[in-house]
């Protein structure tokens, strides 16, 4: 049967909060189904007439989203801004470029200019709206969400029963990093008043019918932790290797299926270029930068998953990547500290089939999207990281390579399962 053969109204819902630049919270009516085909209209920001960021476009807005009833959390997702950028990250080019650049004004899809450099496309349509613009063009500047792709849990059910979920709400947090938000932090935003799209079901036995189907449901909940790297500054004439093995603690306990790695700056301001420090690198604080001599394992329940050094070559990574979780819109030299046999620091030689060079030196978009991605498909009583990089010699504060050495907040996004069980009209959430 199609979803939209029976009896639909699609409602269209304020929001019961609306706080500018905060958070925004919408709920929906009890006594009645939905499907959860959930999507927000007139999301977006206005303010400056600059891009968003490149990563996430507007969804960089988002800092936190979450599914609730009443107090009780149903699904969530932390840090969304960076995940989206990966997901955004995890499609074809030609899908990035034709679609989802115009869907989510992000900058992730790319073309080869006239002389064969990874083109920077800013297309001033996408831009974030300004105050002066006509309702129309703020309209086209504004964005429609699906919820489903930020909730898991909404792929999952075939129907939002608000007899069951008595008090069914949507909260979205903001960020107020604006370096999330748009590509330059000169500029300021305001948040719009989404709306939220919700399709009524009206024929009541079947709701009551989609309800009895849910007597267990399964899902792969995003979840999240943090590990901060120290500083491995080296001004000897020496390379300097760091190792570290640490445990991940927050997907103890746990059935985990993928595992997602980045590796961002832990001093923002490093994630800033241009003249005046106001333009994001690439994805600004979304990026995950390469480093050198780089060797990652992960030791499961005391065993290391990979043999010897695991992944220890960008292309090893990168292969993985894609085997883990399919098509990337990797750049040339996205995932690697330099283009060829370009020193990081020098002014590059190697111009063709590279990202768009900044003035004499590499582009933007070298060394900033290296990702790692792995299976782990296991419960989790115990994981670590086993970690190792080097800082090339003579490398500090007074003769730095390209921030080789610097901190790192090493993120950690990883499937982990979950279950809904429903039984004589009353439901129970739990890890799987």
């Amino acid at each position: 049967m199609s979803l939209f053969s029976s009896k639909i109204k699609t409602d269209l819902i304020d929001p019961i909060v609306d706080i500018q630049n905060n958070r925004v919270e919408f709920k929906l009516p009890a006594g009645t189904g939905y499907y959860p085909t959930l999507r927000l209209a007139n999301f977006g920001s206005v303010g400056g007439n600059v891009a968003h960021n490149r990563g996430a476009g507007a969804l960089g807005l988002i800092r936190r989203i979450r599914l609730l009833n009443g107090a009780e959390e149903l699904s969530a997702l932390n840090d969304a801004g960076r995940y989206i950028t990966f997901k955004h990250f995890n499609n074809r080019n030609s899908d990035n470029q034709a679609l989802f650049t115009p869907l989510y004004h992000h900058l992730q899809g790319y073309m080869l200019n006239n002389v064969l450099q990874v083109q920077d496309d800013l297309r001033a349509d996408h831009f974030q709206a300004q105050a002066g613009d006509t309702d129309q063009v703020k309209g086209e500047k504004s964005i429609t969400v699906n919820l489903m792709e930020l909730l898991p849990m909404l792929q999952n059910v075939p129907v939002l029963d608000t007899g069951m979920f008595e008090d069914l709400r949507i909260q979205i947090e903001y960020s107020t990093n604006a370096s999330e938000v748009l590509n330059d932090t000169s500029a300021d935003f305001t948040t719009n008043a989404p709306v939220l799209i919700a399709d009524e079901i009206q024929d009541p036995k079947l709701v009551q019918a989609l309800s009895s189907q849910m007597k267990s449901v399964v899902w792969n909940e995003i979840e999240s932790d943090l590990i901060v790297l120290a500083s491995n500054d080296n001004p000897n004439d020496t390379e300097l290797v760091q190792s570290i093995k640490t445990p991940i603690s927050g997907f103890d306990n746990k059935y985990v299926s993928r595992l997602l790695m980045t590796k961002a700056f832990s001093d923002s301001t490093k994630d800033k270029v241009g003249g005046a420090g106001n333009e994001n690198r690439n994805f600004g604080p979304f990026n995950s930068y390469a480093q050198h001599k780089e060797k990652i394992n992960f030791a499961l329940n005391g065993k290391n998953i990979f043999v010897a050094d695991g992944l220890d070559t960008p292309a090893k990574k990168l292969m993985l990547l894609n085997d883990t979780y399919g098509t990337c819109n990797q750049v040339p030299f996205g995932h690697i500290e330099c283009a060829g046999a370009d020193e990081p620091k020098d002014n590059i030689v190697n111009k063709i089939g590279v990202p768009t060079q900044r003035g004499n030196k590499k582009g933007d978009r070298v060394g900033t999207m290296d990702f790692v991605g792995c299976l782990i498909e296991s419960r989790v009583n115990r994981l670590e990281l086993v970690y190792e990089r080097a800082t090339p010699k003579n490398n500090d504060a007074q003769q730095p390579i390209d921030q080789l050495g610097l901190g790192l907040d090493l993120h950690f996004f990883a499937e982990v399962r979950k279950q809904l069980v429903v039984e004589n009209g009353r439901y129970m959430i739990a890890y799987v």
